[in-house]
């Protein structure tokens, strides 16, 4: 696979991951950790020509030997297995190392960058290039922004207006600023002079032009704009990460950063639009204790079966019996009762009553 063959934002993942990797920035161990051995192999070697050839390079085996090895009757799943283990075993017995797993200075069949940007996720890529430290500050880092400012300017990786969008994105006032020389600024003046005045306006979805002029004289164009001021001028005098915040924008429109789901809030529901008695809240009292602490009995209330017990009524009721004790007083723990003269005659006629017992079952 060539790079040619590939989609201008893989293109553009090559391009960048090769350019760390050639400044070693990105070491091939890394980039065997970062994507693991198996995942590597069954992602790249998708094809038992590309298998074999992997196989060869990392083992150091006879192509003949590995092709009676793998036959063509094995299935791939078979053997991607029997690959990984040679490759692994290898690796773990000093007898290759990462590097000759991965494409190094032109050497055949090892695994390209350009088959790890057509292969693999473009956040898994954007992640290992973009945070390999290229960006802090020494001229590498500069030469390589001003590369990457130019792939994308030159591919229009923004769309049609692409010139313009990197302009409007950094802000015009930073062309103009003090941390641009005088003589750069000077040369933007006389372009500026010569083409027409910049209203950085997008007239035109399909022509990248930034000034409308009413006398008809060529417009000043961001594409202009950034023929004077180059990509290598702006990083020579711009901060690096304020000229990579285009290509972080750039990276979370591709899908390259993974921009994390926002949480909505779900509203509360509103107390007012409860019933009155709803917003009532009576909070039971704590049950009372007595002195030994146990829980303190109350009688009087309705228990559930319809049974109202009357405190006052039963207190009555005792203290009427206090100011009434019995007539004959009886030191025996058997019940004192009281019989009436009516009573007893009432009482001795049941008895006789009783005594004579059901009619005979004849009778009945």
């Amino acid at each position: 696979m060539q790079t040619k063959d590939l989609p201008i934002p893989q293109k553009f993942q090559s391009f960048a991951l090769n350019r760390v990797r050639a400044h070693q920035l990105v070491a091939p161990k890394g980039m065997l950790s970062h994507f693991g051995l198996e995942t590597l192999i069954t992602s790249v070697a998708v094809e038992r020509t590309r298998l074999l050839d992997i196989v060869e390079r990392v083992t150091r085996t006879h192509r003949k030997i590995l092709e009676r090895k793998f036959s063509p009757e094995l299935d791939l799943d078979r053997t991607h297995m029997m690959a990984l283990e040679l490759i692994h075993d290898a690796i773990e017995a000093e007898a290759a190392t990462a590097e000759d797993l991965f494409d190094e200075n032109g050497t055949p069949n090892g695994i390209s960058t350009d088959e790890i940007a057509h292969f693999f996720p473009g956040d898994k890529v954007f992640e290992l290039w973009f945070y390999s430290g290229w960006h802090s500050g020494d001229e590498f880092d500069k030469k390589f922004m001003a590369d990457v400012w130019d792939f994308v300017i030159e591919h229009k990786m923004f769309g049609p207006m692409t010139h313009l969008d990197l302009v409007t994105k950094l802000g015009v006032g930073l062309f103009m600023s003090d941390k641009i020389p005088h003589a750069v600024r000077t040369a933007v003046l006389e372009a500026v002079l010569q083409n027409g005045e910049p209203l950085l306006r997008k007239t035109d979805p399909g022509r990248d032009s930034s000034s409308m002029n009413a006398t008809g004289s060529k417009a000043f164009t961001a594409a202009k704009l950034l023929e004077v001021m180059t990509p290598t001028v702006l990083t020579q005098h711009i901060e690096i990460s304020q000229l990579g915040r285009p290509i972080i924008e750039l990276a979370k429109q591709l899908g390259w950063i993974k921009v994390p789901a926002v949480n909505v809030e779900v509203p509360k529901p509103e107390i007012s639009a409860l019933p009155p008695e709803a917003l009532d809240s009576v909070v039971p009292p704590a049950p009372s204790t007595t002195s030994d602490g146990d829980p303190e009995v109350v009688v009087g209330a309705t228990d559930g079966s319809g049974m109202d017990v009357e405190l006052d009524e039963m207190l009555a009721n005792d203290k009427a019996a206090s100011e009434h004790p019995a007539l004959v007083d009886d030191d025996s723990d058997e019940p004192t009762m009281v019989v009436t003269a009516d009573d007893a005659e009432r009482g001795s006629k049941k008895n006789k009553r009783d005594k004579s017992g059901p009619p005979p079952i004849q009778k009945r």
